[in-house]
């Protein structure tokens, strides 16, 4: 959990709150992803849906940060901060 905020609020600084937020809140999804491999569960059309919905999401509001001129660090921090996340 510890790595995981110092991720969060290294993105914060690179970043800006908001764009760190969502790629934080990413998080859960990871897990979601990775339940079939874990927990041997079925994968659905609704799932894979919803898990393309928020990597797409997730790509533009980076392409959007990445057009303004905000560091590829920052998005980074912030992504690895969802999987530190997903983790705990």
């Amino acid at each position: 959990m510890g790595m995981s905020w110092m991720f969060l609020y290294a993105a914060y600084q690179q970043i800006g709150v908001s764009i760190a937020s969502l790629a934080y809140y990413c998080g859960p999804v990871i897990v979601m992803a990775m339940a079939p491999l874990i927990f041997k569960e079925k994968l659905t059309l609704v799932k894979v849906a919803g898990f393309a919905a928020v990597l797409f999401g997730l790509l533009l509001i980076n392409f959007q940060a990445f057009r303004e001129g905000k560091t590829t660090q920052g998005i980074m921090f912030g992504i690895l901060s969802a999987i530190m996340y997903a983790v705990w």
